[in-house]
């Protein structure tokens, strides 16, 4: 059974890894969007992406430690070294998603999805990182500092002022008009900040 588990593990590690080298090397080396390829799609596709390959990581993780609890001390170390790369693989995911957003808003400006979408990011990446210290140490509450992370995150996301945010940072560089977007940006860029609550008004 440990050797299924081997190879499952190296196997998806090994295709995360090479795909977030890939993403990453993509976007930090001045690359441009493919042709016919849209800022738009482009983030979408990457946070699916994002999404599906973390239900995966946290699922065969969870899985896989289920199963091994019996393996000898040089097994057990090997498998921790194999569940940290798992982990440490899709956090290279979550930052060329991060990095997908960016390059969005830097042609679209903000949004609240759009910022919302980094808040989440950000959280997966945590949640990744208690993850990895569950890994190496059993006795680590990692239910507990979910719950905490995600309070935390609440809290902060609270005490940001996304609507703020927006309508000082879009202010500053406003353009004369805008591609409507399927999530809620109007033609006129003045029309979406006229839309977000009384937080805004600074901005």
């Amino acid at each position: 059974p440990l050797i299924s588990v081997y190879i499952v593990l190296i196997s998806v590690s090994l295709l995360l890894f090479i795909f977030g080298v890939i993403q990453c090397l993509f976007l930090f080396g001045g690359a441009t969007l493919p042709e016919g390829v849209s800022y738009s799609t482009y983030a979408r596709t990457g946070f699916f992406q994002l999404c599906a390959a973390s239900v995966l990581v946290f699922c065969l993780t969870a899985v896989c430690m289920t199963f091994t609890k019996q393996a000898q001390a040089k097994q057990a170390r090997f498998l921790r070294i194999l569940y940290t790369w798992l982990n440490a693989s899709n956090i290279l995911l979550l930052v060329s998603s991060f990095c997908r957003m960016v390059l969005y808003e830097q042609a679209y400006q903000y949004t609240q999805l759009r910022l919302y979408v980094q808040f989440f990011i950000l959280l997966l990446g945590a949640i990744l990182v208690l993850t990895i210290l569950k890994i190496w140490r059993q006795k680590f509450p990692l239910a507990k500092c979910v719950c905490f992370a995600i309070l935390i995150s609440l809290m902060a996301l609270s005490y940001f002022n996304v609507d703020g945010f927006i309508a000082r940072e879009n202010s500053r560089n406003m353009p004369a008009a805008l591609e409507e977007d399927s999530d809620g940006m109007p033609e006129d860029p003045m029309g979406y900040l006229y839309s977000l609550s009384a937080d805004a008004l600074p901005g």
